[in-house]
């Protein structure tokens, strides 16, 4: 079998959602069939480390596909064109970008349908782009694999797809998080903190979490609120409520964070406060519960799904609930019960079987005759 993959997100030392996706599946695939040519797509030079093995080859496509009208020409003519002298049995995007002017199998993975029902929250461009081109792609495609099974039925629902040829392939932590608290670990501050972890934009919700956090040391509480991520998208709701709050130089943005660091820092925190308003997986919620650290999450979109019983779900709406929330957390035994429950949960989801996942549907895609 010659498979081919979208691999422009495999960006050395900048790998983000997709590109952690991408990297952790495909390298546990080529390991496991080095039977199968394996033929990888870049938009610019690759790094030599994402060439998992003598059945990887890998090409460039020019140009680097960062802008809706090179997502295009990307998309509809140069990775076609691409494909036309691989030959490949089955073309597999991880961003959900499929390609036009190519007659062969095409498995796709949808990660979130954000840009659909929360356009105000990404750049106009982007999201006009977005609403016309995924939804043909997604139609167009043989298969189609999503991050959980919330984002697998709002694909059904909204885009008007058969379940019958969509799958599950859930995400997994970056890397081996793990409980680590102890000495020689750089923590961002020297106290007890609750901590936020996300790209700061208004879907974070995080204008709650300042929000909670100011009601819960106006009560007395003496923990800080550190959050780790880059800013994305400006929000304004966010900035008039860490202006207004007179804890503000209690909250402390650090970047953001991956790896070792990423876990220690989880490890050390009283509580993961995760407010999202709208998710396709929320991938610090298990990489917390790895780390050994309660979390605190919402109760909509794939939140509870993820979360199981493993954590305290409250309406992402109610600032008093995530301040009790917090509160409770600083009770140990309270907090012991939580870090076992989410230890235990973090365990269903790893990169070796959602490897197998995918590679299941592959096979599919490839004999989908």
């Amino acid at each position: 079998m010659k498979i081919a993959i979208n691999t422009r997100w495999l960006l050395k030392n900048r790998l983000e959602g997709i590109g952690w996706f991408t990297h952790s599946l495909v390298k546990r695939m080529v390991e496991s069939h080095p039977e199968v040519e394996f033929h990888l797509i870049f938009d610019r030079k690759p790094d030599a480390s994402y060439k998992y093995g003598p059945n990887v080859v890998m090409h460039t496509v020019r140009p680097a596909a960062r802008h809706p009208y090179l997502w295009s020409l990307w998309n509809h003519y140069r990775v076609p064109a691409k494909l036309r002298r691989i030959k490949p049995d089955v073309y597999f995007s991880p961003d959900g970008m499929g390609v036009k002017n190519w007659k062969g199998k095409q498995l796709l993975a949808v990660h979130d349908l954000n840009f659909e029902h929360h356009p105000e929250w990404i750049p106009r461009k982007v999201g006009e782009w977005y609403q016309k081109h995924m939804v043909q792609y997604g139609r167009a495609a043989d298969r189609i694999v999503c991050v959980s099974r919330e984002t697998l039925e709002d694909v059904s629902r909204t885009w008007g797809i058969s379940t019958s040829i969509m799958d599950v392939v859930y995400n997994a932590p970056q890397s081996n998080f793990e409980p680590l608290i102890g000495a020689n670990i750089e923590l961002p501050i020297s106290g007890k903190y609750f901590l936020c972890v996300g790209s700061i934009n208004p879907r974070k919700n995080l204008a709650l979490a300042v929000r909670a956090f100011s009601k819960y040391r106006l009560q007395g509480g003496d923990a800080e609120l550190v959050l780790v991520g880059n800013h994305m998208h400006i929000d304004s709701e966010l900035e008039r409520v860490l202006e207004e709050s007179p804890y503000r130089n209690k909250v402390h943005f650090v970047g953001r964070k991956h790896g070792s660091e990423l876990n220690a820092i989880m490890s050390n925190a009283i509580a993961l406060l995760f407010p999202s308003l709208f998710e396709g997986f929320g991938i610090p919620i298990v990489e917390a519960m790895a780390a050994g650290t309660p979390v605190i999450c919402s109760n909509v979109s794939c939140m509870p799904e993820i979360a199981g019983d493993a954590a305290l779900l409250l309406s992402p709406f109610d600032a008093d609930a995530w301040t009790d929330g917090m509160n409770q957390m600083e009770n140990q035994s309270e907090r012991q019960t939580w870090i076992e429950k989410g230890i235990e949960r973090a365990k269903f989801f790893n990169w070796d079987s959602s490897a197998k996942k995918l590679w299941e549907n592959i096979v599919k895609t490839a004999g989908n005759a």
